[in-house]
């Protein structure tokens, strides 16, 4: 499906690196959770998804630079959400996924 005249899309998935101290090291695990995209600064919430753990998200924004911020649906893990800057550019597809800052 063609971007909208202008705009582009910032597409992916949650991911969390395996967090049990006896756990063994393996690929990150896609995660149900929801993706939030803020302004530069964080200031206010432009768009939000809820993802199932085996799907991605998709935005459709103007070119410029966003905050993207995960939440999963793991409330009892003690880790800070992820989160990353990503820069959309008219009529591309930019693949940016979110993920624990854990991961090798």
């Amino acid at each position: 499906m063609p971007l909208p005249a202008g705009d582009g899309s910032v597409v992916g998935g949650i991911y969390r690196c395996n967090v049990l101290p006896d756990a063994t090291p393996g690929p990150p695990i896609p995660w149900a959770g929801t993706v939030e995209v803020f302004g530069p600064g964080r200031t206010a919430g432009i768009a939000e998804q809820l993802i199932h753990a085996d799907g991605t998200y998709k935005f459709t924004l103007p070119p410029g630079k966003y905050v993207l911020v995960s939440n999963w649906e793991a409330e009892d893990l003690d880790v800070l959400p992820p989160t990353v800057t990503v820069t959309v550019t008219s009529g591309r597809i930019t693949r940016q996924n979110l993920g624990d800052r854990t991961c090798a």
